[in-house]
């Protein structure tokens, strides 16, 4: 791969850049983002690939409510996540 490629980061921009939205922030996004991340490699990719998209959506599912209730800004909006 290039470093000269469009999407690739500068080298003096660490790839562990301090969370800048609200929801990054928040101990139980990044422990969802965790757990997705080890739900998809529990189960191999091949065989039981039903098994395994159930689990991977389901996973990420979690994280992107997550986010979604971080962003409301009403309390009735905030008490639905």
């Amino acid at each position: 791969m290039s470093t000269n490629a469009p999407h690739a980061l500068p080298v003096d921009v660490p790839r562990t850049a301090a969370p800048t939205l609200d929801h990054e922030r928040l101990k139980v996004y990044q422990h969802a983002l965790q757990f997705h991340a080890l739900a998809i490699t529990l189960v191999p990719q091949r065989g039981l690939r039903t098994l395994r998209d159930q689990l991977e959506r389901a996973s990420l599912g979690v994280v992107l409510c997550i986010a979604e209730g971080a962003g409301r800004t009403s309390g009735a909006d905030k008490r639905r996540f």
